[in-house]
């Protein structure tokens, strides 16, 4: 266990909803993230986030067909395969760095966010290392409401390329044509409404 300093240090983070539509989450007013719908993970029943968006990637919303035709009004444009994580904001505050072998009670992480009676001491997040997959990833749990804010809702595929989605087939060809430089004139059917 290392205890990290003390600092309101702000985080930017990544976290997957699994099956809760994350429209849930941006619609609510008042906390966003909250411990109704958290997980049971290795470090107790908290609300997870991580530094790798390939780790929340496992824990990603992908609406079912009926999900897809029951929303018409609020993402119409949500197509096969796609799926849905946030990118929050997280008030990460005093932390304690704990192993996912810890050996610790869900109830004894979640003590630990308690205000320490003797030393007053009072960790408001649990912070860890998950290296389950290839890829490593710090992540970030905490077990109160209100900690951490939906700031982008990030829509993303990674099947097979499909030019509907991406016209180009590289960065590089986006950015020679974001570079050729295009003069519109006046009743060029590409120039906007408002300027004819």
């Amino acid at each position: 266990m290392i205890e990290c300093p003390h600092d309101n240090n702000e985080r930017h983070v990544w976290h997957g909803t699994s099956s809760l539509d994350p429209s849930v989450i941006y619609n609510d007013q008042k906390d966003g993230f909250t411990m109704q719908f958290s997980i049971h993970g290795a470090w107790g029943e908290g609300i997870y986030f991580s530094n790798q968006s390939c780790f929340s990637d496992q824990n990603s919303y992908e609406p079912s067909r009926r999900d897809r035709i029951r929303r018409t009004t609020e993402r119409p444009d949500f197509m096969e395969g796609e799926k849905e994580m946030f990118l929050a904001k997280l008030l990460v505050g005093n932390e304690i760095r704990i192993s996912r072998s810890h050996g610790f009670t869900s109830g004894d992480l979640q003590r630990m966010t308690e205000v320490d009676v003797k030393s007053g001491t009072r960790y408001i997040t649990v912070t860890g290392e998950d290296n389950r997959q290839d890829n490593k990833s710090n992540v970030w749990i905490v077990y109160e409401n209100g900690r951490a804010y939906p700031d982008y809702l990030v829509r993303y595929y990674n099947g097979q390329r499909d030019p509907e989605r991406t016209p180009y087939r590289t960065r590089e060809e986006a950015s020679r044509k974001k570079n050729s430089k295009r003069i519109l004139t006046k009743g060029d059917k590409d120039l906007p409404e408002f300027l004819t």
